[in-house]
This record gives C-alpha cells, structure tokens and sequence, in this order.
C-alpha cells in the first residue's frame, strides 16, 4: 500500500512538472514584429490553421511603425495566429497593387503652362479636383509643362478570393483568412486596430 501512495506521488509530481514545463514551451514571447513568423504573400490561404491574420508590412512604413504595438500585442495575447507579408521582399512584389496602370489610366490633363502661366483647359472648374469627396487628386505641373490631375485613390481588389487576386494599395494591410478563404480585410490604422480588436 506504502509503495503504491509513493508511486501515485511520483507520478502526480511528474505529470505536473510536465504540464508545467509544456506551458512554458508553448509560451510565445512577441517584442518586435521581427519575432513573428513571416511567409509569402503566395501562401496566404494556405496557412494550416483555420482562421488566422495576415498582416502585409514594410520597414520604414510610419502608418506601420504607428500599428506595431498592436500587431505585437495581439501576437503576444491572442488566440488566433498572426502571419507576416514584408511587402519590401522580392517574393511579395507582385502583390502590389498596380499604381503606374491605375495612372495612366485615371490621371487627367486639365491645362498647360503658356509663357509661364498656368492655363486650364476649357470647362475645367478646379474644385471639380479639390473639392471631390470620393477621390484624392494631387493637381500638379509635369515636365512637358502640362496641368496634371493626379487620381490618388485606388481601386483595389478588397475581396482577394485567391493570392494572385491580392492588390496591395498600401501598408499597413490586414486579411483574415477562416478555413483557406477570404473573410475580412482592412487598410490604414483605424481599420487594422479594428479588425484586430474583434478578433482578440
């Protein structure tokens, strides 16, 4: 009977020395974005968990830099695992959404430069461009002295269904991915605080 307690005892001790030491093992430590696993733009419905976040991220980024403590944090608290896209890598390039097309496309000639005086085309009314509540335009002069309307609001896929449809307009970026598909995505600070606050 003695050696039967003993061993109870032993065996008690040793299963919580291991439940003890498996926390500690599975305890993840997030202080810096660089300590969070990184992946490819490629792979971001391919992840083997069910729902999780893909952050798209690029050093130097101040709406980046502006986010990171609570990208760290939620790293660090939450249940749901968090992956990273470095936009600045050469894999992810092709994830960028396709600025120099969405210009030739969208931007518009409203005047030129005549003798130093800036002449606006016929039927041009200025606040048509300044005042747009749905476009950001940048009114500028380029070097073939012409007035440029610059249009500087994207029209990127916000509902990428597969990775080659991922249209990165800029950073910081967030996708939810539930079961290998498209659920959620949001853009800039407020939207990135937000998507990450309703999955904690």
């Amino acid at each position: 009977m003695k050696k039967t307690l003993i061993l109870v005892g032993i065996t008690l001790v040793v299963a919580v020395l291991g439940i003890i030491l498996l926390n500690q093992y599975k305890t993840v430590t997030v202080d810096s974005i660089d300590d969070i696993d990184k992946i490819d733009y490629q792979d971001t419905y391919t992840q083997d968990e069910g729902d999780y976040l893909i952050y798209f991220w690029q050093e130097g980024c101040s709406y980046c830099e502006e986010v990171a403590p609570d990208i760290i944090e939620f790293a660090q608290d939450a249940d749901m695992p968090i992956r990273i896209v470095d936009m600045q890598a050469p894999n992810n390039h092709d994830a960028w959404y396709d600025w120099e097309t969405h210009h030739e496309e969208y931007d518009v000639k409203i005047g030129e430069v005549v003798d130093e005086e800036e002449q606006l085309n016929e039927g041009v009314e200025l606040t048509d461009y300044t005042e747009d509540a749905e476009v950001f335009w940048r009114i500028g002069i380029n070097e073939q002295d012409e007035i440029i309307a610059t249009h500087n609001t994207p029209y990127g896929n916000t509902e990428p269904a597969t990775a080659d449809e991922i249209e990165i307009t800029g950073t910081p970026t967030l996708i939810q991915v539930k079961d290998g598909a498209f659920s959620a995505y949001a853009n800039g600070p407020e939207e990135v605080r937000n998507l990450l606050e309703e999955n904690k």
